[in-house]
Formats: structure tokens, sequence, C-alpha cells
């Protein structure tokens, strides 16, 4: 698939011609199943579209040596002449702005012109973070899975199964810290994990109750490992078995994403840095006490530091008990 549209995130970007391509193998059979698929992406011509106007205004006119001085330089000596000619500054303020204004953005060419478009075409082509707009993402997922239920066991039903998954990133620095040394080497992040389960079932009384215990371990190069267990019991009443009584108990776990783990990307003043210690332990920020910075509103006695952690799994467990019926095939 593939397309143009606009993204509004953080900033706003537009997004030209980008792709992405997926496939998959799978070998299926009575009993088991393996399969593996790959999913690649390409952000073709796409573009911050916020920093194309920035930049290219500072192009034309640099804001620090360019603008600003030329700005106030011209406002600060009309608004002066004003008052030695023996007038009011006050009224002129608005005019004399204009003028400012206009003196500042002598340089800047008219819209459309050929000048303002190659400047624009430049911004668009130039890597973002390194001068320009333009975005880079050639990232690519590997994931292969496999399930097998033995059926020779009677006694009871048994699953087993696993999964092996490969974050495979590359935006040339313009999204990710593919340069995490800063010696601009940009080399691509890979994230590896695995998990493998199993499952044991039961059925009783005619079919009637239900048992079933899993268990799985997922491990993420960056995470500690996590177990989860589950289990659950149903049981169904009525004659035709219309009435089912469910009770479970279930544990879970996410991963952060790719982007909580390695993003490096600035906005403005800010600077959003992913919180894995592969990615952010050179810069200081986590797990080290962090003056509070107030302002001056308190006194430096009252002020506490604080201590970032790094990003980590988010957990969750949950209890269900429900039923669900039907009562003569019309109600449920």
């Amino acid at each position: 698939g593939s397309g143009s549209t606009i993204y509004q995130g953080g900033e706003r970007y537009a997004l030209r011609g980008f792709s992405q391509t997926f496939n998959k193998l799978e070998l299926k059979g009575s009993n088991f199943f393996v399969r593996g698929y790959m999913s690649q992406t390409d952000a073709g011509d796409s573009y911050n579209l916020s920093a194309v106007g920035a930049l290219a205004n500072e192009s034309f006119s640099a804001t620090s040596t360019s603008f600003i001085p030329t700005y106030l330089g011209t406002l600060v000596g009309t608004q002066f002449g004003t008052a030695l000619a023996g007038g009011d500054p006050a009224t002129t303020l608005v005019a004399n702005t204009a003028l400012a204004r206009a003196a500042a953005e002598a340089s800047t060419p008219a819209v459309g012109s050929a000048e303002f478009n190659n400047a624009v075409e430049t911004v668009r082509n130039t890597l973002f973070q390194r001068g320009g707009a333009k975005l880079v993402d050639e990232s690519k997922l590997y994931h292969a899975e496999f399930n097998y239920q033995f059926d020779q066991i009677e006694v009871v039903d048994i699953q087993v199964g696993g999964n092996w998954r490969q974050y495979d990133l590359f935006s040339n620095g313009t999204v990710f810290n593919e340069d995490p040394d800063g010696d601009g080497n940009f080399d691509r992040i890979k994230i590896n994990e695995y998990g493998f389960y199993t499952q044991i079932s039961k059925k009783l009384m005619d079919d009637r109750l239900k048992l079933a215990a899993s268990i799985r371990y997922d491990k993420n190069e960056n995470f500690d490992g996590q177990v989860n267990p589950r289990a659950s019991i149903v049981y169904s009443a009525g004659e035709s078995k219309n009435h089912n009584f469910r009770t479970s108990f279930q544990t879970g776990f996410r991963n952060p994403d790719s982007q909580a783990q390695f993003i490096f990307f600035p906005l403005g003043t800010t600077t959003l840095i992913g919180g894995t210690p592969a990615n952010a332990e050179r810069y200081k920020l986590y797990g080290f006490p962090l003056d509070a910075t107030d302002g001056g509103v308190l006194s430096a006695a009252t002020r506490q530091p604080i201590a970032l952690e790094y990003v980590k799994p988010e957990r969750l467990s949950s209890f269900e008990v429900g039923y669900i019926g039907s009562l003569k095939e019309k109600f449920f």
C-alpha cells in the first residue's frame, strides 16, 4: 500500500509517497501451524511541514544575526526619530512596527518566485536534524511464531507455542537515535524479543465443566523477562448447556514501543528522548538526581531532586466473573 496524507502529532508532517509492504508465509496442519511475516516501511518524500517554514525563513534572514537586529534597530531608530521631531512615539508605533518588519524581511523573496521555491525545495530535501525537514523511515519488522497441540494425549489438552520478533529501525537520525555515541555514524537499531507458552485444558461432566490454565514467558532485550499466568473455569448448565458461568484470572503486559525506547526528536526548545538505557544512558537523565529548578519561587532548602526511572513494561492483572445465557432461544 502507498499514499500521501497529512499527519498531526507534536508537529505537522506531510507524508508524501510513503509505502508499506507486508509479506507472510504460513504452514498449517490439523494440530499445528508455523508462520512468519515481515513488514517494511518507506517514508518516500515525507517531511516535517513545520520545519519547512521555519528553516526556509532562516535561510532568507537568520533570526539572531539578521532579522532581530534589523527589526529592533529599525524600530528603535524610527521611534527615536519621532521623539526627536517632537512627535508622540505611541501614535507612530504601529506604523513604525510595519516599517521595521519590512526592513527585516527585505531579503525574503516573493512567495512563488524561483528563489523562494528553490529555497523551500532545498529544505524539503535536506535531512531533518541536519539543517532540513526531510524524514526517513526504512524500518522493518520480522516475526515468526508456532503453535502445536498434542493430539495423542487423551487425559488433557495441551498446547505449546512460541514466537520471535525483531524490530529493525532506521530513520537516518531523523526520528530515532541511530547515533547514540555521537560520532556521526548512523547504524540500524535492532530490538529482539522472544516468548513461549503452554496451555492445559480439560473438559469434565459431559463437557459441562471446562478448566484451562496457561503460562507465558516473554523477554525483550531491553527489559526484564515477563511471566504471565492465566486460568479460567467455565460451567455450562441447562439441558442445552445454554447457561454459562465463567470466572477467570489473567495477567498481561505491554512493552514500551520503539519510539518510547529510541526516539530522539527536537521540538523547538524541547527534545523527545527515548527512555531505555541503550538510548538514554549517556545523557545522564535517568537514575541521577536532577535539581528541581523552580524559577526562584521556592528556596533552595525546600527544593527536592527528581530521579527519573527508565521506561519499563506496563503490567495488568484482571479478575472476571460473568454469566451468558439464553432463555427459550428468544432472550439472550
